[in-house]
């Protein structure tokens, strides 16, 4: 195969050339190696390409977690309205009940019956038992200029931070100094807070064992109008006033505990005013009759004063002025003489 016209070295090494080509075992061998500068270059686009996949896959999460942020603030903006809407509409629905439930009363019953009862209250652990509405003692030091704004601020403070839900504060300390004079500050308060609505159930259960002859009734108001100690220092006599509707009295009443249902005072020779005293709100309302059932026109400030006309069960007729007349609560005012 080595033709006469090349030289033998030139043939063989065609031969070899040719026949590496075709041959895989070579291929390896052949391969072409680059530039180092064409070798960087490429280097770099592949490390661009790298970078620009990581930054697109870093952009693509944060804009998923924005849209997921953004989903998020429109469900909880769209729950917010709903339950606002829910709280509105079940205030509303309460409100219409009650107002059904009154005029179903004031239709159903036709007489009111009033009851002063005494249940104890217990101010320590040791004393609590199942026939005495559970309380507690508050021990506050209060500074002032005087006696008055203590009382004012130390109240004004226990209501504030110290009442816990489901309590009423008594209106006054238990432990009032004899002299309001000379009162080194600052001044020891201590204010009685008891279970409401376990009072308002030992109330009921007194009212019960009176009513021997299961007449039935519906509960109108409950006033707790005095509150005194007892021989054993943990242990308090909460007086209440218990009104109810119904259609025939309760005749098996102990002599002396039940009262008049209203009372005229105009007659009596020196006027009598009421002042208004602190409320959780800061104001109290006027109403049109004695009763909660009755509209609210206006509101008062506490320490104002008004001419006593007429007295009901729980509630006190006054003259605001020359024109207007309203009912107040007396739980939120004090009788006076001019």
């Amino acid at each position: 195969f080595i033709h006469a016209d090349f030289p033998t070295r030139t043939v063989v090494k065609r031969f070899v050339e040719n026949w590496t080509k075709k041959d895989p075992v070579f291929l390896p061998a052949l391969k072409v190696k680059k530039p180092k500068k064409e070798v960087k270059k490429i280097e770099k686009q592949r490390q661009t390409r790298e970078q620009q996949r990581e930054y697109s896959l870093v952009n693509e999460v944060a804009d998923n977690k924005i849209q997921r942020q953004k989903i998020i603030l429109g469900l909880v903006a769209v729950l917010g309205i709903a339950a606002v809407a829910g709280a509105l509409w079940f205030r509303s629905a309460e409100k219409t009940n009650q107002e059904e439930i009154r005029e179903q009363l004031a239709v159903q019953y036709t007489k009111t019956q009033e009851f002063i009862i005494q249940i104890p209250v217990a101010v320590s652990e040791k004393e609590y038992t199942a026939d005495r509405v559970q309380g507690r003692i508050i021990v506050h030091k209060s500074t002032a200029g005087s006696y008055a704004e203590a009382l004012a601020r130390s109240r004004t403070e226990v209501m504030s931070r110290q009442i816990r839900e489901g309590e009423r504060l008594w209106k006054t300390p238990v432990n009032p100094p004899e002299k309001t004079e000379n009162i080194e500050y600052p001044v020891s308060l201590q204010w009685l807070v008891y279970k409401d609505k376990d009072a308002n159930d030992l109330f009921l259960t007194e009212v019960r064992k009176y009513n021997t002859n299961n007449v039935e009734f519906a509960l109108n108001d409950i006033e707790k109008t005095n509150l005194e100690s007892t021989e054993n220092e943990n242990i308090f006599l909460l007086e209440g006033k218990v009104i109810l509707s119904l259609n025939e009295r309760i005749e098996d009443v102990p002599q002396g505990n039940e009262k008049e249902t209203v009372e005229n005072i105009m007659e009596q020779e020196e006027e009598i005013y009421v002042i208004i005293s602190e409320t959780t709100t800061g104001l109290l309302n006027v109403r049109k009759g004695p009763g909660i059932q009755f509209e609210a026109f206006m509101e008062v400030e506490p320490g104002d004063e008004y001419i006593l006309l007429e007295e009901n069960v729980g509630w006190y007729k006054v003259k605001i002025d020359d024109e207007i007349v309203g009912w107040l609560s007396s739980y939120f005012a004090e009788k006076i003489k001019e």
